[in-house]
């Protein structure tokens, strides 16, 4: 009688470890740079931070400043929120990821106002580049880029 007992327990221990690897690998955190950028008119500057972006982001919005408002590194496990500037804040949430790629939902708001709701797919350190509200001094960007 004990050995159905242990081969139904082998047969459970298998059964287990063959279901834990598939999560340990979706689990896999994903290293994020968050930057709020306010891009504007006036004096043409682009801070050090934004330089690797620079071309990106002109060609994209064609202002002449681009001025970093916050930046926030965070791993990002299953979910987590970054405080930015003021009262911004962005909620991330992993879909997947590999080794070269992750796909990420984000919900952006300032205060209770949902600013914008989508999912990004990040491919090596190619940011992904969102427009933002529009205001008096130019216009907010989010960047987000897996580091």
């Amino acid at each position: 009688m004990k050995t159905p007992s242990v081969a139904l327990l082998f047969c459970l221990l298998g059964l287990f470890v063959a279901l834990a690897v598939p999560a340990a690998e979706a689990a896999e955190p994903v290293a994020l740079d968050v930057i709020l950028v306010r891009a504007s008119e006036g004096e043409p500057l682009v801070d050090a931070g934004l330089r690797p972006y620079a071309a990106n982001l002109q060609r994209l919005f064609r202002f002449d400043r681009y001025e970093i408002m916050a930046r926030k590194s965070v791993t990002l496990k299953s979910e987590a929120q970054v405080a930015l500037f003021s009262d911004q804040r962005v909620q991330l949430r992993l879909d997947e990821a590999t080794a070269s790629s992750a796909r990420v939902e984000l919900d952006w708001t300032r205060g209770s106002t949902r600013l914008l709701q989508t999912r990004v797919q990040l491919a090596g350190r190619l940011p992904a580049v969102l427009g933002g509200p529009r205001g008096d001094e130019g216009i907010l960007l989010l960047l987000v880029v897996r580091k």
